[in-house]
């Protein structure tokens, strides 16, 4: 419910409220939310709107008659109609007031109000004023974030089966981005618990850690991570309850739509890859660079478990004077009268050459001093080589995409 109003509160175990006020308008008026409310409400549930919170409580428990009113006057004569057994009053207060032969609450409210007061029924009158509005509306204790969200639910019958799970899941999942819609957050850690009902195991529990490359709050986003893991993960028994929780958020970095059309893709497919390669092969399958601001090829290269930000700026290269592939180490290449070949086919130097060298002033790193070339086979294909200055001749370091 709290996709439809940030304010949300509960009123007993088996009622919410619902202050709708500020939502009629995004939501196309009050017949169009409450349709949106019943299609996000369980089977059986039945909604009661009007003026108060405990008006509309009042209604939605009443058996017969129109259960959605607007107006003061409308709700006044809709709750006269209504027994006195609907107040939530003790039961000694409402065998007093059968007493006084009072059945409805028309006539409850007929009654002297300083007769009431002097026998001791100062709360019965407040709560009647609340029902009718006659009194300062009640300060509800709205749901906020609570510091993380947590939400359970048994299986309707045990199982071990990935679908069944995922099924069972889904509900969990939607409450919580609906939860995270409210508060404008996201997260980027979601654990799933599930209970198995079995003493001969170890732990009763197994626990699912979703994790995403970016803070995420679409369904879809963890029901496909949530079934690649349980694909590739073998339950040793049958599942009897899951428990979902989430403990980790931020604040939401809204996704703007580009002011001009472009065929760039949409925002967070690569994350998407990242998450879903990460959910089929494990959290170490992948490694980021992490480049050194260093002019020897070879030393710039550093890889890390996360993604982290560059520590320096690089040098600005052109996209064509630098390989996609570097070797991790240099072949060297056949070079009759001074002519690399690769193959027995001799390399036609197209570019170059390019002088590095340096290292002098690192302790414990040799020299370096080379001239490099981007040289082109018969077939098209680009090598990155190059000429050392020790005369130890030619050598392959990187292959062009």
């Amino acid at each position: 419910m709290l996709r439809y109003t940030p304010h949300l509160a509960i009123l007993d175990d088996h009622a919410l409220a619902l202050e709708i006020e500020g939502s009629l308008r995004l939501f196309g008026g009050v017949r169009a939310l409450l349709r949106a409310v019943r299609r996000d409400c369980p089977p059986g549930t039945v909604t009661g709107l009007a003026p108060t919170a405990l008006g509309a409580c009042l209604l939605a428990r009443s058996s017969r008659g129109t259960r959605h009113v607007l107006r003061p006057e409308t709700l006044s004569r809709r709750l006269d109609a209504l027994p006195c057994a609907a107040l939530p009053v003790a039961p000694d207060t409402l065998a007093a007031l059968q007493a006084l032969g009072c059945r409805r609450l028309g006539a409850l409210r007929a009654l002297p109000r300083v007769g009431l007061r002097n026998r001791g029924y100062a709360a019965l009158i407040e709560t009647l004023d609340r029902a009718y509005g006659r009194a300062t509306p009640q300060a509800h204790d709205w749901l906020t974030n609570g510091g993380g969200f947590a939400q359970a639910c048994e299986l309707p019958r045990h199982s071990a089966s990935a679908t069944v799970i995922e099924a069972a899941s889904a509900p969990l999942i939607a409450a919580l981005c609906a939860w995270l819609d409210a508060h404008q957050d996201a997260t980027s850690l979601l654990e799933l618990d599930l209970f198995h009902d079995d003493r001969r195991l170890a732990s009763p529990i197994t626990s699912v850690r979703l994790r995403t490359a970016r803070p995420e709050w679409d369904a879809a986003r963890f029901t496909g991570l949530l079934r690649e893991h349980l694909a590739r993960r073998r339950l040793e028994a049958p599942v009897v309850g899951l428990a979902l929780r989430c403990t980790r958020v931020e604040p939401r970095a809204p996704r703007t739509a580009p002011l001009l059309l472009d065929d760039s893709p949409p925002p967070g497919r690569e994350a998407a890859l990242l998450d879903m390669l990460r959910a089929r092969l494990g959290m170490d399958c992948l490694s980021f660079p992490d480049p050194v601001p260093q002019h020897i090829p070879e030393r710039t290269d550093r890889w890390r478990a996360k993604a982290t930000l560059p520590r320096a700026r690089l040098p600005e290269l052109a996209s064509r004077s630098r390989p996609l592939w570097l070797l991790a180490q240099a072949i060297a290449l056949t070079a009759p009268a001074h002519r690399p070949m690769i193959g027995g086919a001799p390399l036609a130097l197209i570019s170059g050459p390019e002088r590095i060298e340096g290292g002098w002033w690192v302790h414990g790193q040799a020299p370096v001093g080379r001239d490099y070339f981007i040289a082109r086979d018969a077939r098209g294909a680009r090598y990155w080589i190059y000429r050392d200055h020790r005369g130890t001749g030619w050598f392959l370091h990187g292959l062009f995409g």
